[in-house]
Parts: structure tokens; C-alpha cells; sequence
């Protein structure tokens, strides 16, 4: 706990100087990411800000050649959020709910200990469904 108090205490020391500050919080965006692909593709309103916005934003080759290759870079975990768990929930059927379990055997385990625990596993998987 003191250790961990000791750390702490650093990391504070260490966010209250001036220059290391803005290396924090543009780790803090690119973790969470730019959301490049929510921009739209164009807006549909009459005015001058629109009107650059779709020639230079909203342009089609920009949307197809540069953004998809450019997001998956500073996407960061929005995207990764995004294109995984969203776009593909609705694509998919439901599928059978799926348990996996791994294990490390080693050398002194003989292969009655591996069957048992591997019985012992699939009596547990058998009880959760």
C-alpha cells in the first residue's frame, strides 16, 4: 500500500509540471481516439461554412481512400467499440453462447490429473448453460 501511495503521489508530482501535461492528455485522446468515421460524409444545409465542409471534409474521395485507412490509426478504442461490437451486431444471427477455457499442464501433471480437470471443466460449463 505505501508502495502503491509512493506511485501515486510521483505520477501527481510528475502531472503538475508544465511541459509533460500535454503528452497526458493527447495520450488521453488518442486512447479514446478521434472519431473520424462519425463525421458525415455531407451537410445539407445552404451556407458558407457547409459549402467548404463538403468540398473539403465532406469530399467523397477523402471518405473512401483517406478516412479508412487514417481512422484505424487514431480510431483508438471508439472506433475498435464501434466497428466491432455496433456494426456487427446487427449483421449477425445469434449464436450459440461459447465458453472457452485454457490451461497450462506441466511437466509433473500425468495424464489422469489433465482428465480430471478436464471433466471438472465441463461439468462446470455443463451447470452454467
Amino acid at each position: 500500500m505505501v508502495r502503491l501511495s509512493r506511485i501515486y503521489s510521483n505520477w501527481i508530482i510528475y502531472l503538475r509540471k508544465p511541459i509533460p501535461k500535454w503528452i497526458f492528455f493527447l495520450s488521453l485522446l488518442l486512447a479514446f481516439g478521434i472519431p473520424i468515421h462519425l463525421l458525415p460524409s455531407e451537410l445539407k444545409q445552404d451556407n458558407l461554412l457547409s459549402d467548404i465542409y463538403n468540398h473539403t471534409l465532406g469530399n467523397d474521395w477523402l471518405h473512401s481512400q483517406i478516412f479508412q485507412k487514417v481512422e484505424k490509426w487514431v480510431g483508438g478504442s471508439l472506433w475498435l467499440f464501434s466497428e466491432r461490437v455496433i456494426n456487427k451486431s446487427y449483421r449477425n444471427t445469434p449464436e450459440r453462447t461459447q465458453l472457452n477455457v485454457s490451461g497450462i499442464v506441466t511437466p509433473h501433471d500425468g495424464i489422469i490429473a489433465i482428465k480430471s480437470r478436464s471433466q471438472k471443466s465441463r461439468a462446470l460449463a455443463g451447470s452454467l448453460s
